[in-house]
C-alpha cells in the first residue's frame, strides 16, 4: 500500500502537492483592452457656440469627415434653420485639423467658414474655432466648438 508520508514517498508527495499548489494558486492574468484609436475619417458629434452671443447658447453640430479630403457638416442655429455644409480638410503634424467650408443650402450668396481643432486619436476633436470669412448681413461670426468621434 502506497503511504504518502513514508521517507521513500516524501519527496514525491511534497513534489504533487507543492505543484497543485502552484498551479491552483495561479491566477489568469488578465490584459486590460487597449483604448481605441481613431481616424480623423468618421463621424463626429458634438456643440458649437457663438461668440457673439451672450447667454453660452449650444447648438448641435457635427461632420463627416471622408478620406479624400472632404467633409459635410450638419449644424442647429439660432434662426431655427439645419445648415449644411461641404468643403476640404487637411491635418497636419498628426494633430491640427483644418478646413475651409461653403453653406449648401442657406442664403441667397454661400457663406464661407475657415474652421481648426486639435485632433486626438481616442475620439476628441477639441479646441475647435470657426469664423466667417464672409458676411452675414455684414456680420463676420465666430465661435468654438468640440466633437466626440461616434464610429
Amino acid at each position: 500500500m502506497y503511504n504518502p508520508l513514508s521517507k521513500s514517498n516524501f519527496g514525491k508527495t511534497f513534489f504533487i502537492l507543492f505543484l497543485s499548489l502552484a498551479f491552483s494558486c495561479k491566477k489568469d492574468s488578465v490584459q486590460p483592452a487597449p483604448a481605441p484609436t481613431y481616424p480623423i475619417e468618421g463621424v463626429w458629434t458634438g456643440t458649437y457656440t457663438q461668440d457673439d452671443l451672450s447667454n453660452d447658447q449650444k447648438y448641435g453640430y457635427s461632420f463627416a469627415i471622408y478620406p479624400d479630403g472632404t467633409l459635410i457638416t450638419k449644424g442647429a442655429a439660432n434662426d431655427n434653420l439645419t445648415h449644411y455644409s461641404a468643403g476640404t480638410w487637411t491635418l497636419s503634424n498628426d494633430s491640427l485639423f483644418s478646413a475651409t467650408i461653403t453653406t449648401i443650402n442657406i442664403y441667397n450668396s454661400p457663406v464661407t467658414q475657415n474652421i481648426s481643432a486639435i485632433f486626438s486619436n481616442k475620439g476628441t476633436l477639441s479646441n475647435g474655432v470657426w469664423a466667417n470669412t464672409t458676411p452675414v448681413n455684414g456680420i463676420n461670426y465666430s465661435g468654438k466648438f468640440s466633437l466626440q468621434r461616434v464610429n
